[in-house]
């Protein structure tokens, strides 16, 4: 059983869980992503990514996050192919489950806009200093 707070638990891959877990050197990482993830609105009107997982060259920035249901509305990019990149509802255990998937414990909130430019700059637009 894992020593984590709540939230921590239901958002971290498992293999990332058993890394960190009663880990001095992440006790101040886990206080911040549960913080964090605290945040993360169920209203489907955000436009701030408030979390990031990732893999190669996939990324899932976590907009709005169904607790009771354990869904995540997010906006994919799969293998880096950004013309068929779209928002979606994700399984928030596909995820977790995951042996390879990420959380990017240093992430940091932003636009949506701006994580798809900082991602894909060639690709996505500059987002206007508003955004």
């Amino acid at each position: 059983m894992s020593n984590l707070p709540l939230n921590v638990q239901k958002f971290m891959p498992l293999v990332q869980q058993q890394i960190v877990s009663g880990s001095k050197e992440f006790e101040k990482v886990i206080e911040r992503l549960e913080k964090e993830l605290e945040k993360i609105p169920n209203d489907y009107q955000s436009e701030t990514v408030y979390a990031h997982f990732f893999y190669g060259r996939c990324d899932w920035f976590v907009l709005n996050w169904d607790r009771e249901d354990e869904i995540i509305f997010c906006y994919v990019i799969l293998n880096g192919d950004v013309e068929m990149s779209e928002l979606g509802d994700v399984w928030l255990l596909e995820l977790v489950n995951s042996s390879r998937i990420e959380l990017d414990f240093y992430w940091e909130k932003k636009s949506l806009a701006q994580a798809k430019y900082e991602k894909y700059p060639d690709y996505f637009p500059k987002p206007n200093a508003t955004e």
